[in-house]
């Protein structure tokens, strides 16, 4: 996960460098194993850059995640989730600046960032910025550690309020509601 952001965080310096400072990117996760882990290590890698991240606190859905790019003006979008994949596995499903999945040739840009970027980045800045205290500690446990802080670092801001009010705004918006008599004409649907 570490070097997957760290890929996808130079592929966006390189692509669209001033949206990713002003608008960074948005994280999210789902319930499975691991996920806020994950995503709290998606995180301290973008940090670690001084890059800005919409990190959601608790579980939220995918679409949040998208609708989170575009609401929010961020350059990129992270929803770790393995969706509809066996409850064992975990995915990092990807976000463009236009709220949709990567496609070519995004995704060739970013996996060749990736393979670049295979060396860990050092992670305990992010530790330091976020006061937290950080004795003389092993490497691995100041790792870990810088991992954890990660969420109440300065440049991290909680998105569930406005990504949510906007989402749900925009679902009244486009989706009517026809009352039983309307749909009197409307051939029968069966599910």
């Amino acid at each position: 996960v570490q070097q997957t952001s760290q890929g996808l965080c130079r592929y966006l310096q390189k692509m669209c460098p001033e949206r990713l400072q002003q608008g960074g990117v948005v994280v999210g996760h789902d319930a499975r194993h691991g996920s806020r882990e994950y995503a709290l290590i998606t995180a301290a890698v973008f940090i670690s850059q001084g890059v800005p991240v919409h990190l959601f606190p608790q579980v939220v859905p995918t679409p949040f995640v998208a609708a989170g790019v575009a609401e929010l003006g961020a350059a990129a979008g992270v929803m770790v989730t393995a969706s509809h994949n066996p409850k064992q596995y975990n995915g990092y499903k990807v976000y463009w600046g236009n709220g949709c999945q990567i496609i070519p040739p995004h995704d060739e840009g970013i996996a060749e960032c990736i393979l670049q970027s295979l060396e860990p980045w050092d992670l305990s800045q992010v530790l330091k910025a976020s006061q937290q205290p950080s004795a003389a500690a092993p490497p691995s446990s100041t790792w870990h550690a810088a991992i954890r802080a990660a969420a109440l670092h300065p440049l991290v801001q909680d998105p569930s309020v406005a990504v949510s009010s906007a989402y749900y705004h925009r679902l009244r918006r486009n989706l009517s509601f026809r009352l039983r008599d309307a749909n009197a004409s409307s051939p029968q649907v069966v599910y």
